[in-house]
């Protein structure tokens, strides 16, 4: 992973890099492993996995689009309102 900041903005490159080379994750906005040895990544508000044994392609599964969900305003409760 890289990580950049050039003034105000700020970049992070996910790849997976093995003996046999490097495969950059693009557009991913968060990427780790998961306990089956997949990457797990984040890009435009979906969920994918990739498994490893196509390396260095990674074949990306979507595991779910999370765009239609709208958070719900709710208040604050009392404790939190005061420092």
């Amino acid at each position: 992973m890289n990580r950049s900041i050039s003034g105000f903005r700020y970049r992070e490159a996910f790849s997976v890099r093995s003996r046999e080379g490097e495969t950059e994750i693009r557009g991913a906005e968060w990427a780790d492993s998961d306990a089956a040895g997949r990457i797990v990544f984040a890009r435009s508000g979906c969920l994918y996995a990739a498994n490893l044994d196509a390396f260095p392609e990674l074949r990306d599964i979507e595991l779910v689009n999370l765009n239609m969900l709208k958070p719900e305003p709710i208040a604050s409760p009392d404790w939190a309102k005061h420092w």
